[in-house]
């Protein structure tokens, strides 16, 4: 499928640079012409720019949330009281398998 086939000429990927791309467009994206392998590499760029901006847009709404000192007060009283569960939680285990042994 070359120029002709597509209208749409030759990618666009560093088309101002020294080291342009020359494979023939295939499709277009946000109006700029793209070969096959360029628009993988453009999909791939758009979806780690979309996890990104989710882990900034979350850790943002949690920072807001953190506010007032309570919330983070109660926040660590929290994780301190599940670290302790589960550290008696281990220790139970381990005695049960140690006297399981003898």
């Amino acid at each position: 499928m070359g120029e002709a086939a597509t209208g749409l000429g030759s990618c666009q990927v560093r088309s101002e640079t020294d080291i342009p791309c020359l494979r023939p467009a295939a499709v277009e994206i946000g109006g700029i012409p793209f070969c096959k392998c360029c628009a993988r590499d453009q999909e791939a760029y758009f979806a780690v720019g979309e996890l990104t901006q989710a882990l900034t847009s979350d850790r943002a709404w949690q920072a807001k949330s953190f506010h007032r000192g309570e919330q983070l007060f109660e926040t660590l009283r929290k994780m301190r009281r599940d670290k302790t569960e589960r550290t008696v939680e281990d220790k139970t285990e381990r005695a049960a398998a140690v006297g399981s042994l003898g």
